[in-house]
């Protein structure tokens, strides 16, 4: 076990308990086919985007106990979250506090996918799993929005399978209806994506590979 991975371990297997059992008890929180997780060892989850929740699930479904545990995650650089539109969370927000739960930051702008993720490189090489949201952002209107090409360029890079993830309920997500009943939040996981055989990967590739990767999400 990497040192890095020791912190992520602790607060993912501490944090679960109660979010396992607050969601499943009042939200009614399900994971479902986890059975396309058979017989992987590591995976790169490309999940939808509609809450800052989303993480906090995909923990929860895949279990702090499973092989995938911790799952580390793609986050945007500490500048992106300075916006005024995060409110107080700008101030925590950002590469110290999301390290720790297992989000380590892309290198934007760089226009070259080894360079952008080679944080995530390094962790899928060292047999770890990744969560990332191919849009690149929480979606405005609840409609999937067009992938970015780098979940299919680690894929690629690291011959790590591709897992669609559609996370259900998280979208406007409320604590309001806390004793309804009505809001139901599900973790749906997909087939496995083929591995690309091609030994020359191009950006445009990349891109229409991201396409499919989304295709296979809205299907869930």
């Amino acid at each position: 076990m990497k040192l890095y991975s020791v912190i992520p371990r602790i607060l993912q297997f501490v944090a679960w308990w109660p979010t396992y059992f607050w969601f499943t008890v009042f939200y009614g929180f399900s994971a479902e086919g986890k059975e396309n997780l058979r017989g992987l060892k590591s995976a790169i989850f490309a999940c939808n985007h509609s809450n800052e929740l989303d993480t906090i699930m995909l923990t929860a479904a895949v279990t702090p106990f499973s092989r995938f545990a911790p799952m580390f995650y793609v986050s945007r650089e500490r500048s992106f979250y300075q916006d005024e539109k995060f409110g107080w969370r700008r101030y925590i927000y950002g590469e110290t506090f999301f390290a720790m739960w297992g989000a380590f930051k892309a290198y934007a702008g760089l226009k070259d996918y080894e360079k952008t993720l080679r944080n995530h490189i390094k962790l899928l090489e060292d047999g770890y799993s990744l969560c990332i949201f191919p849009e690149g952002r929480m979606t405005k209107d609840g409609n999937l929005q067009e992938g970015h090409g780098g979940v299919a360029f680690l894929s690629h890079r690291t011959e790590v399978p591709i897992v669609p993830v559609r996370i259900k309920g998280t979208y406007r997500f409320s604590f309001t209806p806390l004793f309804g009943g009505k809001q139901k939040v599900t973790v749906v996981f997909g087939k496995p994506l083929p591995l690309s055989v091609e030994k020359e990967f191009s950006v445009e590739k990349a891109k229409q590979e991201a396409q499919e990767v989304m295709s296979r999400i809205a299907a869930l």
